[in-house]
């Protein structure tokens, strides 16, 4: 019997004490530059104060993006640069997502489409333009897509 409380302790002590959680999905890579649809894994991988996004290609390694979200500054952190919310929004009809840029430029803006739940929903400059979905779209709806960003990304605000 102490053998059977002690074990269900440390399975307990272990569940509860373990705060990381990963999920994980199929996500469906668009290119604007070509009508390619490619499936992609996607891993969140949830802590005390970051979110860790990893979205990794089998086929290519130059599409794999690792994030870090941190959730007191609101921040998102790739290997090589930091990208800081941007006054603007994209909203979808479930979604609202934040446009997150980098400070400062060097060539031209680099711009991700992010939500903390959803995680990357485009990037925008990023060595090319992608949509990341949770479902295959037609190629119509994803031009649609990319036109709403572009004009949203580029609106002159009026106040």
């Amino acid at each position: 019997m102490r053998n059977k409380i002690s074990a269900l302790l440390v399975v307990l002590i272990t569940i509860f004490s373990c705060d990381e959680r990963t999920t994980s999905e199929t996500v469906f890579l668009h290119s604007l530059q070509n009508n390619k649809i490619e499936k992609i894994s996607f891993d969140k991988i949830k802590n005390e104060t970051f979110i860790e996004y990893n979205y990794t290609s089998d086929k290519d390694a130059i599409k794999n993006i690792f994030l870090k979200y941190d959730q007191n500054k609101n921040v998102l952190i790739t290997e090589l640069d930091t990208f800081l919310i941007t006054n603007k929004s994209f909203k979808t009809k479930k979604v609202n997502f934040g446009l997150y840029q980098t400070k400062e430029i060097k060539s031209h803006y680099t711009t991700f489409v992010f939500n903390e739940d959803y995680g990357l929903f485009a990037t925008l400059g990023y060595g090319a333009n992608f949509l990341f979905l949770k479902d295959s779209t037609s190629a119509n709806q994803r031009e649609i897509i990319y036109k709403q960003l572009f004009l949203n990304l580029n609106k002159i605000n009026v106040e």
